[in-house]
């Protein structure tokens, strides 16, 4: 987990991640209780695929190399990529973006259950990162028990918190911060 963090996809959300969750205005002690909140969410969202994956038998490996699972993917893949090519405007309809822009507006940086959602929800930016490593694990939890499975993936989601941890908590005074540049 701890190498995964400085890939290329996660090692630059260190400073946004950091922002974000923490804010300007934070004290390094309450800097420190945040991100870890952060990190124990995602670690705790990593364990929860983890036992599902091992509760259930799922071996994502056999999942992705069906015919029908290959086809599907790759017409979404055509499809978005028509909306980059300006063919058509791909956009979050109305009736969505209101209460999600109102509720975006009351959030403030530094609450410890923003902390931990934001955690639970980094999963879903974290795991496109670390694919590799993901599915090697995932394909473990489909050969062990569902305690095992967790476990594995809780202890991954705690390495792949812990660079975010040490440089948000310890290092953010050397971080560079939000501004003009």
């Amino acid at each position: 987990g701890i190498s995964v963090s400085f890939t290329a996809g996660v090692y630059p959300l260190i400073p946004i991640v950091t922002s974000l969750v923490v804010g300007k205005e934070a004290t390094p002690r309450r800097s420190f209780a945040l991100i870890g909140v952060y990190v124990l969410g995602m670690a705790s969202a990593m364990a929860l695929v983890g036992a599902l994956f091992g509760l259930f038998n799922i071996n994502l490996q056999l999942i992705l190399q069906k015919p029908l699972f290959v086809t599907i993917a790759a017409l979404i893949f055509v499809a978005l990529s028509l909306s980059l090519f300006d063919v058509y405007t791909l956009q979050t309809q109305r009736w969505l973006q209101k209460p999600v822009d109102r509720l975006s507006r009351r959030q403030s940086a530094g609450s410890f259950g923003g902390a931990a959602t934001m955690g639970a929800l980094s999963v879903l930016i974290v795991s496109s990162c670390a694919t590799p490593v993901l599915a090697a694990l995932l394909l473990f939890t489909a050969q062990t028990s569902t305690v095992k499975s967790a476990i594995a993936l809780f202890v991954f989601g705690l390495g792949t918190g812990l660079p975010l941890f040490l440089f948000a908590s310890v290092l953010r005074r050397f971080m560079p911060k939000a501004g003009a540049w």
